[in-house]
């Protein structure tokens, strides 16, 4: 049997871990931006929406030969091209371009 819950929780004490590889694919952003100019709008995506819990980004990375491979390889069809960037490099592609070498996601 269960109890109605009776109380309401502080969401302000709460922790929240966010997947930073799907908080790649979250946030839009269009060619001809800086990556200073997308890292912002990271930050700001983050800070609007988790602003009132203690928030941690975790970028975890898979070896190759992860049982993943099939489907990052499956997902990701187009071939990007590692990018030599810095906070001022204008990324002059879509970001399904960028992130799909992942040498790219790993610098960002």
């Amino acid at each position: 049997q269960y109890s109605p819950l009776t109380t309401v929780s502080d969401f302000r004490q709460s922790a929240t871990v966010l997947d930073g590889g799907a908080l790649l694919h979250r946030v839009q952003w269009d060619k001809d931006k800086s990556i200073g100019e997308i890292l912002q709008a990271y930050k700001h995506h983050v800070v609007t929406n988790y602003s009132r819990m203690k928030t941690t980004v975790v970028f975890d990375g898979y070896l190759a030969g992860s049982t993943k491979d099939h489907c990052h390889n499956k997902r990701q069809p187009v071939k990007g091209m590692m990018i030599e960037f810095n906070r001022d490099t204008i990324i002059q592609c879509k970001k399904n371009t960028f992130l799909s070498d992942i040498r790219n996601k790993e610098r960002f």
